[in-house]
């Protein structure tokens, strides 16, 4: 029995195979500033694989921690009221528009805490912000 060699020339195209391969994107618009991983890389769940800059999410950023700041003066706006109130050194009607006053800004808070969640912040991360010592 004997080796037949036999070669035939032909075009073709390599392709990626679509069925192994994902697609992935941002929740928001910005520049890809980094890449973390390489194409065809095994990678675990939760890691990095690039960071982008947003303007977008800088902007929402920004609004959390204006909603922030704003609460909180109103709180403890609100907290001197009800003592010059129970002091009767205050109407009450100070009192209900310093209350009005706050549960507007607690709800733009949670706006803004809630924007920053559709564009992929998880609640802790939110937190977190909150917490930063540079959050008014």
């Amino acid at each position: 029995m004997r080796a037949v060699r036999a070669s035939v020339a032909l075009t073709g195209e390599i392709r990626l195979n679509e069925n192994a391969a994902a697609h992935l994107s941002p929740r928001v618009a910005g520049i890809i500033a980094s890449v973390s991983a390489d194409i065809g890389a095994e990678v675990e769940e939760g890691q990095e694989l690039f960071a982008v800059d947003s303007s977008e999410l800088g902007r929402a950023v920004t609004e959390h921690q204006r909603s922030l700041a704003l609460a909180r003066l109103a709180e403890r706006n609100l907290a001197r009221e009800r003592a010059l109130v129970a002091s009767r050194a205050s109407a009450t009607q100070d009192m209900v528009d310093a209350e009005m006053t706050y549960e507007e800004h607690r709800a733009g808070l949670a706006a803004a805490a809630q924007a920053l969640r559709a564009l992929g912040l998880t609640p802790a991360e939110v937190a977190a912000l909150a917490a930063a010592p540079d959050a008014a």
